[in-house]
């Protein structure tokens, strides 16, 4: 077993290597306090979590427990057969004050002790330098994009990064709500409907007939084409900035015909059609 401490400098980034850890495979545990490290990897070794790798994230909040961090390693390595590796992030303090503004997040010093954000950063550096001198990895994000960040993790870890982007294509019915985990939202209930014909009302997306029907619509497969060309200039710049996972949602009145076939029209395009990119289909409101 594996146990990954990530740590770091509030801002430089340890949300975004953290989540690129999960994608490489690795279990998260968000800030935990380090007088918790033992319990857990005792946990874990007496459980089905001794056969993954872990990440521990570890921020200021655990002021109190940096100083033992080092010698609570050393005892868990004494004790049990793990591998542990400490990976620091840091960035320039104005790349993180920037960032800070950006966001509109609140560092943790600010708001116990009512310090300003740049005296904050001086401290927190104090309080994590013996971290620092003593980690495995630094890793300064503060030139580098998401996408290069992965890089550099993956490198370290002689991991391969995911194998695949994933781009799903979900159907929904508007008369349901749109969902709210989509990042692209289509509506197509602009195009005919084969609802209205009462032989065709029973079928779905899934059955010939509709998709037929859909489709002798010459504006409904300009729709798909203009589609297919927009995705097609944007997935690559969805994997140049690290993301994994795209969500595409297509909906008509109910979830059913229109949508269902266009989706389907879709992901059947891009299955083969950009490397590395592998497409899921699912219908969100199809049995309703």
């Amino acid at each position: 077993m594996q146990i990954i401490v990530l740590t770091g400098m509030s801002g430089a980034g340890k949300s975004s290597a953290g989540q690129a850890l999960e994608d490489f495979g690795y279990y998260k545990v968000d800030n935990m306090p380090v007088s918790m490290l033992k319990h857990f990897a005792a946990l874990c070794k007496n459980s089905e979590l001794g056969n993954k790798d872990i990440v521990y994230t570890v921020d200021i909040r655990s002021e109190g427990d940096f100083s033992t961090l080092l010698s609570v390693i050393e005892e868990i390595k004494a004790e049990y057969d793990c591998v542990f590796r400490i990976i620091f992030m840091d960035a320039a303090d104005e790349v993180i004050i920037k960032r800070y503004k950006e966001s509109r997040h609140i560092h943790p010093y600010v708001i116990s002790d009512g310090i300003p954000l740049a005296e904050a950063l001086v401290r927190e550096r104090a309080v994590l330098s013996v971290i620092r001198e003593s980690a495995n990895d630094v890793i300064d994000t503060t030139n580098l994009r998401k996408s290069q960040m992965r890089d550099i993790l993956s490198d370290i870890l002689d991991n391969e990064k995911p194998s695949k982007f994933t781009v799903t294509f979900m159907t929904f019915g508007f008369k349901y709500g749109a969902p709210s985990d989509a990042d692209l939202v289509f509506d197509v209930r602009c195009f005919a409907n084969p609802h209205y014909i009462p032989e065709l009302r029973p079928l779905t997306g899934l059955d010939k007939e509709i998709r037929d029907f859909v489709l002798a619509d010459e504006k409904a497969c300009e729709f798909i084409d203009k589609l297919d060309d927009m995705l097609s200039f944007m997935i690559p710049l969805y994997i140049d900035e690290g993301k994994a996972h795209l969500t595409v949602a297509v909906g008509c009145t109910g979830g059913h015909h229109r949508s269902v076939t266009i989706a389907y029209e879709l992901c059947k395009r891009f299955e083969n059609k950009i490397k590395d990119v592998r497409t899921v289909l699912c219908h969100r409101d199809i049995d309703k």
